[in-house]
């Protein structure tokens, strides 16, 4: 029985997997006016620049891990914000792209919200992923072409194991892996693409860290410069209002939920205790700012900015 199979109730997985089928339909037609959106950030030297690829919101019958009573008293309607978020860091003459969101395939605005800052696709530098969920690889390829034509990939050797092996297989059967359209949108990058371990400086000022639970080679970005500190968290969190207060509730998305409350745990309660703010994809837009000990003692709470 996979681990998956142990937290969550057959019919509450039959609710997921039909939740999972109706997110992939509701993205699959792409916004009549995109208009995309930024806001920039000063990490010492480095810009930091948040991108807004979507606006989103999580049932909450993707998440399991409390009370019943908890999700009506945090998520009355049923849905919490979230977001899609990418993130672009300018360093050492370098601009790199931290995620690439949905993608103009699934209604994404990430190429207008980088043309807000200036920016095409062209000039992006290097593009790390910190997981290869769809919504954040989805953006760097349409129709077999990639969409950052000049753009060296990474991706950690371990997240590339598990996605992109010939044998590649899902025994905890998560609805969100999709093997095939994995590879579809990697192989545009194939004399581009670099692995990374743990701990490798993946750009000046850029280091890779271990936060595997959401997929199994899942990645973070500590981005540092002049003794000022941001962490690219990726998928630690997804609904902040929920799972801030309450660390241990889980999404469907989450591959290893046991790996990924331990990781979230840990992570939060680092750039708490270090005060490091985070950058986060699934943080309402911007996405950027410091998490803190909730002023009610349960959990912690989010304060934006830098």
């Amino acid at each position: 029985m996979s681990v998956i199979e142990r937290l969550v109730s057959p019919m509450r997985k039959a609710a997921m997997l039909a939740l999972a089928i109706s997110f992939f339909a509701t993205l699959s037609v792409p916004a009549a006016k995109a208009q995309g959106a930024m806001e920039t950030f000063s990490v010492g030297k480095i810009t930091l620049v948040s991108l807004l690829d979507q606006p989103f919101t999580i049932d909450v019958n993707l998440l399991s891990g409390a009370s019943p009573e908890v999700f009506q008293a945090l998520a009355p309607t049923g849905q919490a914000a979230s977001s899609i978020n990418a993130f672009l860091v300018q360093t050492d003459g370098k601009n790199v792209l931290i995620d690439a969101g949905m993608g103009a395939k699934k209604g994404g605005e990430l190429v207008q919200s980088l043309a807000l800052f200036g920016l095409t696709p062209a000039d992006i530098d290097i593009v790390l992923l910190t997981h290869l969920h769809l919504d954040h690889r989805g953006g760097i390829a349409v129709d077999g072409q990639a969409v950052f034509p000049k753009a060296v990939l990474k991706i950690s050797e371990m997240e590339h194991g598990f996605w992109l092996a010939a044998d590649a297989s899902n025994p905890n059967n998560n609805p969100f892996i999709d093997f095939d359209a994995a590879k579809a949108d990697v192989a545009p990058y194939a004399e581009r693409l670099q692995l990374f371990s743990f701990g490798d400086e993946v750009a000046p000022g850029i280091t890779a860290i271990n936060t595997v639970g959401n997929t199994p080679g899942h990645a973070a970005f500590m981005i540092e410069s002049e003794g000022h500190k941001v962490l690219a968290c990726g998928d630690i969190m997804h609904a902040i209002t929920l799972q801030l207060p309450h660390p241990e509730i889980s999404p469907a998305y989450d591959y290893d939920p046991v790996t990924a409350i331990a990781t979230r745990k840990a992570v939060l309660e680092k750039v708490s205790a270090e005060n490091i703010p985070v950058a986060a994809p699934h943080i309402p837009f911007p996405g950027v700012g410091r998490i803190i000990a909730a002023p009610n003692g349960q959990g912690y709470a989010f304060t934006p900015g830098l």
